[in-house]
């Protein structure tokens, strides 16, 4: 049993496997009422239904915008072509939600196998009646189940929650989409004001999805994501087998992760993690003669903490994510020759 951190917390719960089947994956809605709010009205009901759309359109435009076609990921209809947003009265006050369990217990009882781990349908937005905030936004809380045999990994389903304050209409669009953006494996980005996945939401209507963006990397990550694509699960887990990091005369660290996987990979990136925020500090080259990944990364990106998240997603959709200790201190010279060659395969890969 291994406890892991995504985004809040992971859990690592042990289940039974249930995968997808050949229909893309559906992301699912929750209208969540405390004891002490009041149901919503249709009209509350129709705003959140209005974001997912609107959020689901950014998604179509933004991955058009970078050449692959407009490609949104589903949401859950009705007969009448409506998306649909499950009603459920909760047990505890406002103030009790703000964890996982809370929620999972409660959701679990009312709907029983689509909010278990492994369900086909493992990503919810769970609207929050009377928040007006969670953290600094919203929250995605995810766990993860996994399957080891031995020292390897063979199999791992995770489930995601997407909880948004219901009360932030004006930011509504925007905080639902910046926390899928999570869901679907995506992490902050700091490189500048306008993008979706930046870490902070600010206090004005400016910051809705009319004036936001995905980047290129983030876009390319999606290309093949499960949700965004019908396809079966195709299991592949991949097992980082060597990382080796070299110091350059210019203040970067090269580093080179071997990865052992049976589908090619697609794209990658590697994350900061903080007390604070965790954050992309860049996005991975992936070698053409071997499964590897590489990342240049100054020194002082790394402040002082040495600890990094490496996010993998191969051409299937299959996602890994793997927590690293690197020590900088004492890194070796870069040598003339590298021993891993490395290419952008880009084209190769769409």
């Amino acid at each position: 049993m291994k406890m892991l951190m995504v985004i809040l917390v992971v859990f690592v719960i042990a289940t039974s496997p249930i995968y997808a089947g050949l229909d893309q994956l559906t992301v699912r809605a929750l209208y969540l009422t405390p004891t002490d709010e009041t149901e919503p009205l249709e009209e509350e009901i129709s705003v959140k239904r209005n974001a997912l759309i609107n959020t689901q359109h950014f998604y179509g435009k933004e991955m058009r915008r970078h050449g692959y076609g407009y490609k949104p990921f589903n949401l859950e209809k009705d007969d009448r072509d409506r998306v649909v947003i499950h009603k459920l009265k909760g047990k505890r006050k406002l103030r009790e939600y703000r964890d996982l369990n809370s929620i999972q217990d409660e959701a679990i009882d009312a709907f029983a196998t689509p909010f278990v781990v492994g369900a086909e349908n493992t990503i919810w937005v769970v609207f929050l009646a009377g928040a007006e905030k969670i953290d600094k936004g919203g929250v995605n809380l995810t766990w993860c189940a996994m399957w080891e045999k031995g020292n390897e990994l063979i199999d791992e389903v995770c489930a995601h929650h997407s909880l948004i304050p219901a009360n932030r209409e004006t930011l509504l669009s925007h905080i639902t989409a910046h926390e899928l953006g999570h869901a679907f494996g995506l992490n902050h980005n700091e490189n500048g004001e306008l993008f979706l996945m930046k870490p902070d939401v600010r206090e004005n209507a400016n910051s809705d999805l009319d004036i936001a963006f995905l980047s290129e990397d983030e876009c390319r990550w999606l290309d093949v994501h499960q949700y965004f694509n019908d396809q079966p699960r195709n299991e592949s887990i991949a097992v980082v087998t060597d990382a080796n990091k070299w110091e350059l005369n210019t203040g970067f660290i090269r580093i080179v992760f071997s990865v052992r996987n049976k589908h090619k990979l697609h794209h990658s990136y590697l994350q900061r993690e903080s007390a604070d925020e965790d954050f992309v500090l860049g996005w991975g080259k992936l070698s053409n003669n071997r499964l590897s990944t590489e990342f240049l990364i100054h020194r002082r990106e790394f402040q002082k903490k040495n600890k990094v998240n490496l996010y993998l997603i191969d051409v299937h959709g299959n996602i890994l994510f793997q927590d690293f200790n690197m020590e900088l201190d004492g890194a070796p010279a870069a040598p003339s020759k590298p021993k891993v060659k490395t290419v952008v395969i880009w084209a190769e890969l769409k």
